[in-house]
């Protein structure tokens, strides 16, 4: 069930809990935005479809791509290359949690490359 309260600071949170599910609230702006969001989230977890982001909002792109280059990159061979891909990757993400980033993100990325000019293979590879 969904409570709606507004909080001290005007923002308006929304809190569902559902047995079987971990509580769960968010806060908004607006307070049709704070139900949307519940009546969603109550759907979801109806349907069994309901799927727990707090870990990938918490954690930003360029956090996740830091994590990887020094675990991972630096075992490679051709690290410096890719170091420099994950360096480029994380300044056109700058800002997003792992959460946020979408297929139709994505594409955007690689259509923004291919309009400056790189091949296909290149949008890929750096």
């Amino acid at each position: 069930m969904a409570t709606i309260r507004q909080l001290k600071s005007g923002r308006w949170q929304a809190q569902v809990r559902k047995q079987g599910y971990p509580q769960r609230a968010l806060s908004f702006a607006a307070r049709a935005d704070a139900e949307r969001w519940a009546k969603q989230a109550e759907q979801d977890m109806e349907r069994g479809a309901f799927i727990n982001r707090t870990k990938a909002v918490a954690i930003s792109i360029s956090d996740l791509l830091d994590r990887y280059r020094r675990e991972i990159t630096s075992t490679k061979r051709g690290a410096k290359a890719e170091q420099a891909r994950i360096r480029h990757l994380q300044s056109a993400f700058k800002g997003y949690s792992l959460a946020s980033i979408t297929p139709s993100r994505i594409a955007r990325y690689r259509d923004a490359r291919l309009a400056a000019g790189l091949s296909r293979a290149q949008c890929a590879g750096t």
